[in-house]
């Protein structure tokens, strides 16, 4: 017997005569196929009609068109995913960044605007302008002004029998109400050291009255210190009992003296 076969589907047509009757096909793809045989006798006759097989090979799951649409479906909704994740993320950061940033501006502004008081505490405020400006400020002189000196009598004795968080409050509690004296009277706060208070009437603006404003800031100092002592002790805050060891408790220990004379004002960095 001889024999003549195709794989319609693959084989692109009859395959030549063979002897053989097995035939293996392999890594067909997936797919609807027909097989058909022919075979011939000892004669050589051939059958007039093949003998047919037919059959399919069904794809692979990850071959399928569901399969495709799935996954692309699933990348895209991962894609989208990440992307919006990222961008929440990323969302995340920029208003932590601006939180600290706003945070840090709002300490700068607060720290500028200590600096800057506390400038104005030590300077007239012209002065501390034009340092802030120019990072100098011009010397200039002045023909008529008055330079005011407080200090209190014996102030190293009493101060040595309080302890410093007691003597720097009481030094600061009469310092302010000389600061409000300045306010008043037109009078320009030089500097403390220790006890001591200083402050300048004509400066930095000239003025015709700038000895009686002195005087009048001596004298306010003196009223206002006693006044202070009077109503501390009637509310029971005084923080020294005893009148020889209080710093402004009797008038004796307090002392102010001015001086009337050209005088050069300026700031030394």
């Amino acid at each position: 017997m001889r024999y003549r076969y195709t794989l319609e589907g693959y084989d692109p047509d009859w395959s030549p005569i063979t002897s053989t009757d097995r035939v293996v096909y392999s890594n067909i793809p997936p797919g609807d196929y027909t097989f058909r045989v022919l075979a011939r006798n000892a004669s050589g006759v051939w059958t007039e009609h093949p003998e047919s097989f037919a059959f399919s090979i069904a794809a692979p799951f990850w071959a399928t068109t569901w399969f495709r649409i799935s996954g692309g479906t699933a990348l895209l909704l991962g894609f989208f995913g990440f992307v919006r994740l990222r961008t929440r993320n990323l969302r995340k950061d920029r208003e932590r960044l601006e939180g600290m940033v706003e945070v840090r501006t709002r300490e700068l502004a607060t720290e500028k605007e200590r600096s800057d008081a506390l400038l104005r505490n030590i300077l007239p405020a012209s002065t501390a302008e034009e340092l802030k400006q120019h990072g100098a400020a011009e010397a200039r002189r002045y023909d008529a002004c008055t330079v005011l000196f407080s200090d209190f009598k014996d102030f190293t004795n009493f101060s040595s029998a309080m302890d410093s968080d007691t003597l720097v409050s009481e030094l600061d509690h009469y310092f302010r109400l000389f600061d409000q004296l300045t306010d008043t009277y037109g009078l320009e706060k030089i500097k403390t050291i220790g006890d001591a208070y200083m402050c300048a009437s004509g400066i930095p603006e000239p003025t015709p009255t700038h000895a009686l404003n002195a005087l009048l800031m001596g004298l306010g100092m003196l009223k206002d210190v006693e006044q202070s002592n009077a109503e501390r002790a009637a509310k029971g805050t005084d923080r020294m009992a005893h009148p020889h060891r209080h710093p402004y408790r009797t008038g004796g220990d307090r002392r102010c003296g001015r001086r009337n004379s050209p005088t050069t004002f300026g700031a030394i960095r």
